[in-house]
């Protein structure tokens, strides 16, 4: 087996005829030049490749790839995840291409060649435009979205494999009774580490708002998740860390009223998990949309009429609006403490700052704090 390397520099044209050989793309011949285009990636690091094969070469090797490489053990999970996709044979076209993967446990490093979709697919928005409260996509783009997370979700729904390999483990925040009071008190040490080191930040309406979701957290085992949890009722794989800027959307524009231009593409999948469907909603818009956001020409609410109504085409039966809405309600719930996370393991105030007040806003304007208490205090 070809060595799994650590840094760009080692993807040397030797080191790709090698890993392409063996996935069976490159039957004769060999790579003999690659082109480098560094990526701004923050999470590993990864590169756009251009190949120029021997002459003697198969006639159709791939040409243009992305190579994503990563340490610490961080790309295992992906790894496994595409393993299993192509095991199970899974039609999910809107998963990229993957030409060759691997892992090794020892030293903790992993690979993925992936085609290089850049010539006809861009992110949405980017990360800085999330950040400066730019991150609304166009309507074509969001339906697209909707679509390409639909079909994935509806695929993995309520399936069998759910928590049986680590790819498709149930999220470690509610894997079971023992898990959920670990994820509590992790989020109690990590909002009193917030207030000790942005005391400054925090106004009255944050402060009540994390105390009154710390309050009523416990009881959601019980009124919330032990049967979806146990019963994998409802449940699905999420993407897991599923910013605007994860995706791939066709360059090319729809008219209004047009359906997408193409497919739309689901990256960065390290975080896959067993979990529930409006977990990977929840990261796309009201972590970074304002309330005024989701409401101006309702961006929000037909995403979520679309993404429900492509859940029925692909085959979910046992899903309403209401159950949607309340999903993802208590998704939004969860994901308050990301920006306690992210500010207390180092990330910047420009990250966590508007990612907060987004949150505690739309909390409050979506209603999320009744139907927290209604199901906190249910008897």
């Amino acid at each position: 087996m070809s060595e799994v390397i650590s840094r760009l520099a080692d993807a040397t044209p030797a080191w790709l005829s090698t890993i392409l050989r063996e996935a069976g793309y490159l039957s004769q011949g060999s790579v003999v030049s690659v082109d480098q285009r560094i990526s701004d990636a923050f999470n590993s690091s990864t590169a756009h490749l251009r190949l120029v094969y021997s002459e003697d070469a198969t006639a159709t090797p791939p040409q243009d790839l992305v190579l994503k490489l990563q340490k610490n053990h961080d790309g295992e999970n992906e790894v496994q995840f595409y393993r299993l996709v192509a095991q199970l044979g899974a039609n999910l076209p809107m998963l990229a291409p993957c030409f060759a993967l691997n892992y090794d446990a020892q030293s903790g490093n992993s690979y993925l060649l992936f085609e290089d979709l850049s010539p006809t697919h861009v992110a949405p928005v980017t990360r800085q435009q999330l950040l400066e409260g730019q991150g609304v996509p166009r309507a074509d783009q969001l339906d697209g979205i909707a679509d390409a997370l639909a079909g994935f979700h509806a695929y993995w729904w309520e399936h069998p494999d759910l928590g049986k390999y680590e790819a498709t483990a149930i999220r470690p925040w509610w894997r079971d009774k023992e898990s959920y009071q670990q994820h509590i008190e992790r989020r109690i040490r990590e909002w009193d580490s917030f207030k000790q080191s942005a005391a400054s930040e925090i106004s009255p309406q944050i402060r009540a708002t994390y105390e009154y979701v710390l309050g009523r957290m416990p009881a959601l085992w019980e009124e919330y998740l032990e049967e979806r949890i146990t019963n994998r009722h409802q449940l699905t794989l999420s993407q897991g860390d599923c910013y605007l800027s994860n995706l791939l959307c066709p360059r090319e524009v729809a008219g209004e009223a047009e359906e997408p231009k193409g497919q739309t593409y689901i990256l960065d999948l390290e975080a896959v998990s067993a979990n529930f469907p409006t977990y990977d909603l929840a990261y796309l818009m009201p972590t970074f949309w304002s309330p005024e956001q989701r409401k101006v020409h309702r961006p929000e609410e037909l995403f979520l009429i679309r993404y429900l109504q492509r859940l029925r085409k692909f085959g979910v039966e046992n899903y309403n609006w209401a159950m949607l809405w309340r999903d993802y309600q208590m998704m939004v719930v969860f994901m308050l403490f990301d920006p306690i996370w992210d500010q207390t393991a180092g990330a910047s105030r420009a990250y966590w700052y508007p990612k907060l007040h987004c949150l505690v806003r739309n909390f409050w304007d979506m209603g999320c704090g009744l139907t927290l208490r209604k199901l906190a205090e249910k008897k």
